[in-house]
């Protein structure tokens, strides 16, 4: 293709040029105004090419004569064949970019473990749910020191189970009575009024315990109103308290039921204002215990940021919530790891009673997808 540049005092002009030098069909690849050496006068200069030779056109074939459509083309399938080599080629392409990714996976481990596959395909499988690569590793090194030929995604199982701190604050598995007030705290969004309700349906059906609800948000438009509806389905007394008086004559009110679950705003605990009036409170309520509320959609930072506060606040436990709305826990399972912090109730949906479940060690340390290592 040949291309030349044209500059003349308008665009009138330098079209012409193009014209009269590469022909009527001269195609335009770019157009820009200038200004000469001297900076007096404003120049157009039009860069141009010239169109390619039309190709002559295909002859026409007459009606019963069998056109080049029709001639069989020697080492190129027709029909269902097509499809066969695309679908072989495809399968290919995607073996060829499995190795390839298994061959990145395997060099970050340390030489020893490379040519174990199934060692390498459950450090991917780690590091894909969204676990630290560094946590991860040391998680397959200590597995593979001790694996005396066992497989190793159930060896990895155990491990977490042994790692991961559940708690039982409500006395479910053996009857005790348990703290006979809770708070629960955490973030907007991380599904803490449903969660609290949840509790509620939970001990008010064990045996002869009497349960209380006390709202301490008033602020969010409609918590107050959604927790008051779940206590009058299941029958439980309410309370809204919009300051520390109110709140101390709800306990005064509540003080001879086994428990009151207690619903906090929806706030971050970084706040030191927000809580230092929440520690407060906890302060005033005598024999009561704390039990942190987060999203399994969280990331990683903010899980162990959030622990870390509610640690400050003698916090007992995690309700880890949302987990039917992801497949990757790695973030779950690198802050609970990091931080040590027990879990005692998982929320899987939006039934009040229903969808939510004990934790145990080997419910937490399921949440993690090991099915490729394991085949």
């Amino acid at each position: 293709m040949s291309v030349k540049r044209f500059t003349a005092r308008d665009m009138k002009t330098a079209l012409m040029k193009v014209k009269e030098v590469l022909g009527p069909n001269a195609v335009i690849l770019s157009a820009q105004e200038r200004v000469d050496v001297q900076g007096l006068m404003p120049r157009v200069e039009v860069t141009a090419a010239a169109a390619e030779p039309a190709l002559p056109p295909e002859p026409a074939w007459t009606a019963g004569e069998a056109g080049p459509a029709a001639w069989p083309e020697a080492g190129v399938p027709s029909g269902d064949g097509t499809q066969t080599v695309l679908k072989d080629l495809s399968q290919d392409l995607t073996s060829i970019k499995d190795m390839l990714t298994n061959l990145i996976y395997s060099s970050r481990l340390s030489e020893r473990m490379r040519d174990r596959r199934d060692l390498v395909l459950l450090y991917r499988d780690l590091v894909e749910a969204e676990m630290e690569p560094t946590l991860a590793r040391k998680l397959i090194e200590q597995i593979a020191a001790n694996g005396n030929g066992q497989p190793p995604a159930g060896l990895l199982m155990k491990k977490l189970s042994a790692l991961l701190k559940t708690c039982d604050p409500l006395g479910l598995a053996n009857g005790s009575a348990g703290p006979r007030r809770i708070f629960l705290v955490g973030p907007s969004g991380s599904g803490k009024t449903t969660a609290l309700a949840k509790l509620a349906a939970l001990a008010a059906g064990q045996g002869e315990r009497t349960v209380g609800i006390v709202s301490l948000d008033g602020y969010r438009l409609g918590a107050a109103e959604q927790l008051k509806a779940y206590a009058r389905i299941m029958g439980l007394p309410f309370r809204l308290a919009q300051d520390a008086e109110d709140f101390k004559e709800a306990l005064s009110l509540f003080q001879d039921l086994s428990l009151t679950l207690i619903d906090t705003p929806g706030r971050s605990l970084s706040d030191p204002v927000r809580f230092e009036e929440l520690a407060r409170l906890v302060r005033g309520a005598g024999e009561a215990a704390v039990l942190l509320v987060l999203s399994a959609l969280t990331k990683t930072r903010s899980l162990r940021a959030a622990m870390e506060r509610a640690e400050r606040l003698k916090a007992q436990g995690l309700i880890l919530t949302m987990i039917d709305e992801t497949d990757r826990f790695g973030n779950v399972i690198n802050a609970l790891l990091r931080c040590r912090m027990p879990v005692c109730f998982l929320t899987h949906g939006q039934r009040v009673p229903g969808d939510i479940l004990p934790a145990t060690p080997e419910r937490l340390a399921g949440l993690l997808d090991f099915s490729r290592s394991a085949a």
